[in-house]
This record gives structure tokens, sequence and C-alpha cells, in this order.
């Protein structure tokens, strides 16, 4: 199946360029494939031989006519090695009567060794593999099978009703999986292919979670940005193994460079391609703030009633069309972030700031490194133990490049809790710039503050600079006393932002609109 290609590739300085016409370079996709399927052929291999290679096998398919017949029978015979071409079509059978159930895969036995379940063909060659790790293997693909399609109300993968689901096992030791369809005579049919380094601890159970999240995947369509098609199958690693917690350490693609854009993709980057992993970070907060594994789910419903588009549905409009407001919704998400404040917040790492101000005022601005990307963001956070007790409003002034609809925040927090959020307002401000103000009263209350800036624009060809200001300012005079006639000059100050303010039990709303902090109970 040829697909129109999304490709990533990084580019000196800070920002990635996401560049939706222009295919992947020759070499840069050999050089990914040995990356993941031949580290020793490549030196200096920066991605690591572990992991999921679905998004990659997909772009080299697409470009498949780049390569000419030795490089085309050598990348197949790493990546595909039943097969004499990686995107020849194979015979294939007839499907049984569906009342029968599937008997067997699409395009017949490929290895020399078959173990069989009931929706799953566990095929081999090499004689280094072991049969009991095989039936471990294929144990754990019919419990995320049960898991995601029985239990959470997934599809089942295309024509799964009439063929098996080849798994095929390579006797190299890679530790990693992709996930890709192969054409049958009645439509396309998922196949998974692993490694044999697998079989280390858990790890072979949570690859069969995610590797089986891509085979449904197929079935909504292509829609969903290459991103999303990752951090999804890493989100439900935790739904359907919830103590294996293996998806951890891939939080740190985020935490570690939150400045990169949410829906940056690449296979040769290695700082992105953590990150498409990472964004995992963003399903589980679609889970536990907005609406519940219902709504990760629903996101891939959604494609399905765009079935012309092509790795290209834009986020925010989802979430819009499935009822949610997009920027509050964007706002909770990097507000959350500052504490990590998920339900698993121990399994998050700390998100990488740009300065833990102990002083102010404070003045200061993007780094070139670090400049975020569109919906990206920077951090700082402020201790309040640094200052004096009684603290009076906090105030901020930003100046961004024009054009960048930057999102700026302060957020209270204690206990590693967010409490409060400041969404700071749009105000005129210099010609060839967009400026921001905000206000945050009684700021001693919280154990932290954080200010957080965030481009929201959604394409990323650059990186966006801004300067900004924070700084203690006294609370207003109070009103004088009444005349005679009734008629005193009220005081006080107007604070440019909307506020939403937790109490015991109940949430009360600040301002003249706001961001309700919710959580999943």
């Amino acid at each position: 199946m040829i697909l129109s290609l999304l490709v990533a590739t990084s580019v000196a300085g800070p920002a990635h360029v996401h560049d939706a016409t222009a295919p992947a370079t020759k070499q840069a996709l050999y050089d990914s494939v040995l990356d993941h399927f031949d580290a020793a052929a490549l030196p200096g291999a920066t991605v690591d031989r572990f992991g999921c290679a679905t998004v990659l096998v997909q772009q080299l398919k697409d470009n498949w006519e780049l390569f000419d017949a030795a490089e085309q029978a050598e990348l197949t015979a790493l990546v595909a090695p039943w097969k004499q071409d990686l995107v020849e079509v194979l015979p294939s059978l007839p499907p049984p009567p569906p009342e029968d159930g599937p008997e067997d895969t699409c395009i017949g036995a490929v290895g020399a060794h078959r173990y069989q379940t009931t929706h799953f063909s566990l095929e081999w060659d090499g004689d280094n593999i072991d049969q009991d790790d095989v039936e471990d293997f294929a144990e754990a693909l019919e419990f995320s099978w049960e898991t995601e399609v029985e239990e959470l109300g997934w599809k089942e993968p295309d024509l799964s009703h009439a063929y098996k689901i080849l798994v095929y096992i390579d006797s190299s030791n890679y530790a990693g999986a992709y996930t890709s369809v192969e054409r049958c005579s009645v439509g396309f049919s998922p196949y998974i292919v692993t490694g044999n380094g697998i079989f280390w601890g858990d790890w072979y159970q949570d690859l069969a979670a995610h590797e089986f999240n891509h085979a449904i995947q197929f079935a909504y369509g292509y829609g969903h940005e290459f991103f999303y098609w990752e951090s999804t199958a890493t989100y439900i690693e935790e739904q359907v193994y919830p103590s294996h917690n293996a998806w951890s350490p891939y939080i740190s693609g985020y935490t570690e460079s939150p400045w990169i854009a949410l829906n940056a993709s690449s296979q040769q980057d290695s700082e992105v391609f953590y990150h498409m992993y990472a964004m995992a970070i963003f399903n589980f907060y679609i889970d536990e703030y907005l609406g519940g594994h219902d709504l990760v789910r629903e996101t891939w419903e959604y494609v399905e009633d765009y079935p012309s588009s092509i790795y290209s549905l834009y986020m925010p409009t989802i979430l819009e069309d499935l009822g949610h407001d997009w920027e509050e919704a964007y706002a909770g998400f990097i507000a959350a972030n500052t504490v990590m404040d998920y339900e698993e917040s121990r399994y998050f790492g700390s998100v990488s700031r740009e300065d833990w101000v102990h002083e102010l005022p404070l003045h200061d601005g993007a780094t070139t490194s670090r400049r975020p990307e569109p919906l990206g963001q920077n951090f700082w956070r402020i201790s309040t133990d640094a200052f004096d007790a009684d603290e009076p409003d906090l105030k901020l002034h930003l100046e961004g490049k024009l054009g960048a609809e930057w999102m700026v925040l302060f957020v209270g927090t204690t206990d590693d809790r967010v409490e409060e959020i400041v969404v700071c307002d749009e105000v005129e401000g210099e010609s060839g710039e967009e400026t921001r103000e905000g206000t945050l009263t009684q700021w001693d209350r919280f154990e932290d503050v954080w200010v957080v800036m965030s481009p929201m624009v959604y394409d990323y060809e650059e990186s966006y600079n801004y300067a900004f200001d924070v700084w203690s300012e006294g609370p207003p005079e109070p009103p004088p006393e009444e005349t005679v006639d009734g008629e005193g000059e009220g005081g006080g100050l107007m604070g440019g932002c909307a506020t939403a303010t937790a109490v015991p039990g109940v949430w009360v709303l600040v301002g003249l609109a706001g961001l309700f902090w919710r959580r999943r109970d």
C-alpha cells in the first residue's frame, strides 16, 4: 500500500522542520533502518535498537522507489526476511467463512516454525529461538487483545475475523518491533515483526501491548500525525500492564526537551524520536483530565470520518470537534506538567526548567538552543520560600514574536499539585511583537509559582523568541471612604487574567472567564 508521506528531518539550530511535501532523504532512511535493525553496520548509530519502528517502516515503504534493486534486497532482508521485496504483494489465501473464524494468515506460513493461537500465528526460522519464549509472547498478545478489544472497546484489527495476524520473530538480537500491513485478497491485514532480543524481563509483554495497538490503529485509518501513533501505543502499555510502568523512561523524551513541538516526528533526530513516544504524557492528560480512556479511543474513532486524510489531522481540531475547548485543555496540560500532576506522578521525571528563581525582579527570555517550537514550552520555577511572607501580587509582562499567539501562564503549586492557573491576556504592544500581561494575587499562598510560555501555532518551521519580566507589586491602596453624596472613588488592580482557584470540595471561578482544574477521580 503506497501512502503519501509526512516526514520530519533535523536541521541546524533549535527548530525541527516538519515538511509534508518533501520525502525523507535516501541516506537518512537507510541509516535509520540500520540504526534499528543492524546497528553494528552503522558507526555512530544514535537510536537504540529497541522500541518501535512502525513509523520508520511505513516511511521506508512510502519511499521504496529511492533505492536500487540491491539496496531493496538488503533492506528487505533486514525488515521482512520472508519476502523478496518489502512492498511486493504476496499471494493470499481465500478467507474462510466468517463463522469458522481465522485458520491461517492471509499469506500462509512464512517461517520454518510456527505456533498459533486464536488470533495470532507466531512464526520463526532461527534455531536460537526458544519455543517457551514464543508461547509466552503469544500469551501476552492474546492478553493484549482481550484487554484492548474486549475490555477497552477498541476495534478489532482489519480482517482479523478472517485471518490470523502474522507475528514473525527474527533470530537477530534486535529488542524492538514494528507493525505494518500486508495486502490480502479482500483488503489489508496487519502483521508484526520482532527480534529475538525482546525476551528479557517483562519487556516482551509491554511490546506486545504496544504493537497490537498499532495493529488496531491501522483499522481506523491513517489520519493521525506520526507522533500520535507512537504516543498512543506507548500510553496503552499502562492500560494493559498497569503494574509494569515500562513506558515511564520514555517520558523523559518530553521532560528533558519540553520546547520541542508537540507534534514533532523524526526517525533521524534522536531527540525528536524519543519525544514522539514521550508524548504519551498527552494521552495521559486526555485520560485523567478530559474524558477518561474512552476519549483517547474516540480520538482514533474520529479518524474513520476522514478516510482521505494521511498523517495530517490536527489534534486541536479533533478535541474541539469532540466537545473540548482546545485552549483550556492545552493550558491545563502544560500546567499539570510543571509538577507532573498525574495519578502516577512518581513515574514521571521532573520537567526541565529554564531557571529556579530565588530573586525578583526577573528579566529573562528564550535561549537560542531551547526556544520553544509551536506547542512546545519553557518553564520557570519561582520558590516562594525565598521571599518574605505575605508577598503581594506577582506581575508579568511578555513581549514575544508576532504571530505566535503566545500562551503565558502563572501556575501556583503546592505538594506537587496544581492549585491555581492564571492565563495571561493579550494587550496592545509595539508593532512587530505580541504582548501578554497578567497578575497572580497573594502568591505566597503556594509552595511554588511557575511561569510557562508556549507559542500557539501548529507548524514548526521555526522556533520563537520572547523576553519577559516578572516582579512583585504591592497591593492597591484601599478605596477612600464614601463621600457624603456616596460617590467615593474605588481603587484596585484589574488583572488581565482568568483564574481558577481550588478550595476543599468545590472549584470557585474567579474573574470573567477561567479554567476549571479537574482530575478524573
